[in-house]
């Protein structure tokens, strides 16, 4: 069963800074950490018109598929 990486709020921090860094240099609106396990780690941007969990879940399994093939 996966389990959520171990992170402190200095490695949050690093993550936003990261994406919010990414938003500037891109068309895109969210941005989004996660993990293998479809786990929502972080998010930077304007996310009120998404279900980020829905997001991060289908990302994963898109994901775990591809590395299937």
């Amino acid at each position: 069963m996966a389990t959520l990486p171990q992170l402190l709020e200095d490695d949050i921090q690093q993550l936003d800074e990261a994406l919010s860094e990414l938003l500037k240099q891109s068309d895109a609106t969210t941005a989004l950490v996660i993990d293998q396990g479809g786990f929502l780690i972080t998010h930077y941007g304007d996310a009120r018109k998404f279900d980020l969990t829905t997001i991060a879940a289908l990302a994963s399994g898109a994901y775990m598929a591809n590395q299937t093939i």
